[in-house]
């Protein structure tokens, strides 16, 4: 909650706020959806809107975890934690995009990997 102090001595924080709090809460609808997601029943066209998807999403996640390395309350984080904690936050958010940006090449390449009809298989048993 953004007190009257903030939204004035950071004069564009109100309106950040709002789209930063918005893109939050979509993140853990997203993760709630797909820790549910089966993907046996995918026709051609939803498997590669998928990986499309896929690829949008790991690009986006790449670019916000790389200005995370660079924000301002993860400078002020040296001073309260020590450096070699800073560092390791540093090193693991670099590490995160990174993984981020190989999913993002993966579900690329994998698009054109892909067939023009290609078909995922119906489920085996019940």
């Amino acid at each position: 909650m953004l007190s009257q102090n903030d939204s004035m001595t950071h004069p564009g924080l109100q309106s950040r706020a709002v789209p930063a709090r918005r893109i939050i809460t979509l993140a853990g609808q997203l993760s709630d959806e797909l820790s549910d997601f089966d993907t046996h029943e995918l026709c051609a066209a939803e498997l590669r809107g998928l990986l499309r998807g896929m690829t949008g999403t790991a690009s986006a996640l790449t670019r916000i975890l790389d200005q995370l390395r660079e924000c301002a309350m993860l400078s002020r984080l040296e001073h309260e934690v020590g450096l070699p904690a800073y560092q390791t936050v540093r090193s693991e958010l670099e590490q995160a995009a990174a993984a981020a940006e190989d999913l993002r090449v993966t579900a690329e390449s994998l698009c054109g990997l892909l067939p023009l009809d290609v078909s995922v298989p119906a489920r085996r048993g019940g």
